[in-house]
């Protein structure tokens, strides 16, 4: 058994002090050409490119295996244009690639430039600018649901019936009793691109009906309770038009309960 000291000098391949040596940074287009410019459009991995280790010698490099990596950072300077990535180097290699992500806003907002920067621990870093043209994004409407999908939806329509001689109401709509876990029938609205804030949801109609001799009442129109503790219920829209509600021979019971 010995013991052996190793001395780090932080020198490169040319025996300068400072850093081990200089990142070399290249953008690619189709991995072939210089890249300066990208559609928004481009998607993931719009952006490709490699880094090369300049004035290191291949001992300085060796150190560098899977177990122990050279970690380069690609940073952009606008993340809502062109995401942050990152590359290594291991086993002595002296060329990594790299790809970055492209963002297609929902809006125009003309073409950008900004600038990707490489950098990694005892390297100087290097710095590339990029230009990010804009791109009509037609495409996206499905994904907002600015365009409609056609659901079939019927309609329940209670008309011209003649109800007489009753005890509670004539006519009820009234909310379902609610399911496990207190989940409403129907359920409650969906948040699309186009919010329902007032969660309101197709009703039935009630039109020219006949309803005579009340006990509690005419018509009842009712919902679902809502408080903090539980899934809150759609609100229905309905129609009540052009009912003659008649209490009787002495007036008594609600014409219309709305509730």
């Amino acid at each position: 058994t010995d013991i052996i000291d190793v001395t780090d000098n932080d020198t490169g391949a040319l025996g300068q002090t400072g850093p081990i040596g200089i990142l070399q940074m290249t953008l690619l287009q189709k991995m072939i050409l210089l890249q300066t410019t990208v559609n928004e459009d481009g998607g993931n991995g719009g952006v490709t490119g490699y880094v090369t280790l300049r004035g290191a010698s291949a001992t300085d490099i060796d150190p560098y295996d899977n177990a122990n990596p050279l970690v380069v950072t690609i940073t952009s300077t606008d993340g809502s244009e062109v995401t942050s990535s990152s590359t290594r180097f291991v086993d002595g290699e002296m060329r990594a690639f790299f790809s970055m992500n492209i963002i297609d806003e929902f809006f125009t907002s003309g073409n950008s430039t900004l600038s990707i920067t490489a950098t990694a621990s005892g390297y100087t870093s290097s710095t590339k600018s990029i230009t990010v043209d804009d791109a009509d994004n037609f495409k996206f409407v499905d994904r907002l649901g600015d365009k409609n999908l056609h659901r079939q939806q019927g309609m329940v329509i209670i008309e011209s019936n003649s109800i007489r001689n009753f005890s509670g109401f004539g006519v009820i709509s009234d909310e379902a009793a609610r399911s496990a876990g207190n989940q409403t029938n129907p359920g409650s609205v969906r948040n699309l691109a186009t919010l329902n804030a007032l969660r309101l949801i197709p009703g039935v109609t009630i039109r020219n009906n006949v309803v005579a001799n009340l006990g509690t009442g005419g018509i009842l129109f009712s919902g679902d309770l809502n408080n903090n503790s539980i899934p809150l219920a759609p609100v229905p829209f309905g129609k009540i038009i052009n009912n003659t509600i008649y209490g009787g021979a002495s007036a008594r019971g609600v014409g219309i309960q709305v509730e």
